[in-house]
């Protein structure tokens, strides 16, 4: 009998995408991320951390920056991606926004927890803040946990 559930371990990160988001424009979205291999980890939840600055402050409201998870359910062909002008048509991709402050400071924003599928995954983000990213330091990092019974 079952007599509690428990995170397995502390979560493990993996960087996703980096210079991908170097000078990234406004309303555009990066390339896919390399293959995450989630059919082998088997990892059930996933958080997500953005790290980003902007050179001028985001100009819409809200400024968001969305996240998209492309599956290769039959372990080698992913689904069809973003096109290169965004991501309106593609919410069934969509994971959820990081909402970004109007600022040139450097953020750190996180979203989840996120079900992820026993598939090959790969992942890529939606510039929808208004403005352009700076030219370095960006981070998309994913921290992975699973729960065991005891």
């Amino acid at each position: 009998m079952v007599s509690a559930v428990k995170w397995e371990a502390a979560p493990t990160s993996n960087t996703i995408l980096s210079t991908e988001m170097n000078s990234l424009a406004n309303n555009t979205p990066t390339a896919a991320s390399g293959e995450y291999d989630n059919s082998s980890n088997l990892n059930v939840y996933a958080w997500f951390e953005l790290a980003v600055t902007f050179a001028s402050n985001p100009s819409v409201t809200p400024p968001m920056v969305d996240l998209y998870m492309t599956r290769a359910l039959d372990g080698t062909n992913h689904e069809t991606g973003l096109a290169a002008s965004g991501g309106a048509n593609q919410q069934h991709l969509y994971l959820g926004s990081f909402q970004v402050l109007a600022n040139t400071s450097a953020q750190r924003i996180t979203l989840g927890p996120v079900l992820l599928p026993p598939t090959k995954l790969k992942f890529y983000i939606d510039n929808r803040s208004g403005q352009a990213m700076t030219s370095s330091g960006h981070t998309l990092k994913m921290f992975t946990a699973n729960l065991e019974s005891q």
